[in-house]
C-alpha cells in the first residue's frame, strides 16, 4: 500500500476520533458541534505552523510532503464547505417559539447592528484612509 494512502488513512482516523470526542463535549457544553470542529481545526492548523511537516509525515516522501503541504483551500471553498453545516446546525436548535416571540427586538437589533456597523466602519475608514465616503460606507457595509 502506498505511504501516501497509509498516511490518508492515519490522518482521517484522527480526525474521526476527534470529532466523536468533540461530539461528547459539544452535548455536554452544550455548544454547536461545527463551531466546536472549526475552532479545533483552527488550533490543529495553527499547531501544525510550528511542526515541521517532514517530522509529522515521517512515512512520507518529498513529492508526497510537498503534496500534503501545497494542499490549500480557496475562501470561497471555505464558505462552501463550512458556512450550510454551521447554519443547518444553528437552524435546527433555534426556538421557534421564543424566536417568534422576539421578532420585533431581533429585527430592530439585525437592522440597527447593521447600520451602526456600516457606519463606524465606513466613517472610521474615511478618516484613517482619505477615500470618498460613499465607498467606505460600501465597504463597511
Amino acid at each position: 500500500m502506498p505511504d501516501v494512502l497509509i498516511f490518508a488513512i492515519g490522518a482521517l482516523a484522527f480526525m474521526l476520533a476527534t470529532l466523536s470526542l468533540l461530539d461528547s463535549l459539544a452535548a455536554r457544553l452544550q455548544a454547536p458541534l461545527p463551531i466546536l470542529a472549526s475552532v479545533t481545526g483552527l488550533m490543529l492548523g495553527g499547531g501544525a505552523i510550528f511542526v515541521d511537516l517532514g517530522s509529522a509525515g515521517w512515512m512520507l516522501d518529498t513529492y508526497d510532503l510537498w503534496f500534503i503541504s501545497e494542499l490549500a483551500l480557496t475562501p470561497d471553498s471555505v464558505v462552501v464547505l463550512f458556512l450550510p453545516p454551521l447554519l443547518l446546525e444553528v437552524t435546527l436548535g433555534v426556538d421557534v417559539r421564543k424566536l417568534r416571540a422576539d421578532t420585533v427586538v431581533v429585527a430592530v437589533m439585525a437592522i440597527l447592528a447593521v447600520l451602526a456597523a456600516t457606519a463606524f466602519v465606513g466613517g472610521t475608514l474615511a478618516l484613517v484612509a482619505g477615500l470618498p465616503l460613499v465607498a467606505c460606507l460600501l465597504l463597511g457595509a
